[in-house]
């Protein structure tokens, strides 16, 4: 048996059926699936997007693959292709899944599309294709799709409510912080720790740390509690007078680690007014 007619044998299930008739009527087809696909790496900037590709191999050998591409779209407007290499086969009468990953950047993604916005959620349709070099038959593509979302983080509007002082002297000042989140995403945030500084009256008074936690619905504002404390022998009286008036300018920065449906991301935030003091 020459090489040919060996490797058709291999290819078709039924090798006697080949070498009676001369060949197959129908060779087996590879097949690809999108078995998932999930959000790593996101950012305010943007989103990279992983899809776990099965691929099925029908034949008695192993099947080389050769490359692959991808082009995502959302409302019928394209806004991201690519292409790679492959190195690798797929065992004989087996599957494997690989992994195609796609960086999607939010700033080229909103020239393409207006409704893609800070917090917004983007549906998309992906269009996967895999290259492969099957033996006897010329090289073939596979192809697959899925549909999805990807979101677009937006920072949360974030106020300092008020301070309720405990405790006012040089040597220790100490109180309550009540500070107001607002999520401003079409998605569930979960505000976790949080590191930030605190200016009041145009003073830095402290850096810290909170791993308090808040849940926020779409659109929702919530309370978060945070001790606040620090020492104003440095600061002078003048600047301990001024918290015990009606307000106090202030400027709240720093960063949330924020757990949402799609995977993490940190957000930095940054908010200044006038808090209402108490003691």
């Amino acid at each position: 048996m020459n090489r040919s007619a060996l490797l058709a044998a291999l290819l078709c299930p039924m090798a006697a059926s080949v070498l009676t008739l001369g060949g197959c009527s129908q060779i087996p087809r590879p097949t690809a699936s999108v078995t998932g696909a999930r959000i790593e790496g996101l950012t305010l900037d943007e989103a990279r997007v992983v899809f776990d590709v099965k691929i099925d191999n029908p034949y008695a050998v192993g099947l080389p693959m050769v490359g692959l591409d991808y082009a995502l779209a959302s409302g019928g407007s394209e806004f991201l292709t690519g292409d790679a290499a492959l190195s690798g086969e797929v065992p004989a009468d087996g599957s494997r899944t690989i992994q195609i990953p796609a960086r999607v950047a939010f700033g080229p993604l909103g020239n393409v599309l207006q409704s893609a916005r800070p917090g917004k959620l983007v549906p998309y349709r992906a269009d996967l294709g895999l290259t492969f070099d099957p033996p006897i038959i010329s090289e073939r593509r596979v192809a697959t799709n899925f549909d999805g979302q990807i979101p677009i983080p937006s920072v949360p509007e974030v106020s300092v409510q008020e301070i309720r002082w405990t405790s006012l002297s040089l040597s220790s000042v100490s109180g309550t912080m009540k500070v107001r989140l607002k999520n401003t995403a079409e998605y569930r945030y979960r505000i976790g720790s949080m590191n930030y500084s605190l200016d009041l009256s145009g003073q830095r008074v402290t850096s810290a740390a909170t791993s308090n936690t808040l849940n926020l619905a779409p659109g929702a504002s919530g309370d978060l509690s945070i001790g606040v404390s620090f020492s104003a022998t440095s600061l002078g009286m003048a600047f301990l007078n001024t918290l015990t008036t009606a307000s106090a300018s202030y400027r709240l920065q720093g960063a949330a680690s924020v757990t949402t449906d799609f995977g993490p991301v940190t957000i930095p935030f940054d908010a200044s007014g006038q808090a209402s003091m108490f003691n």
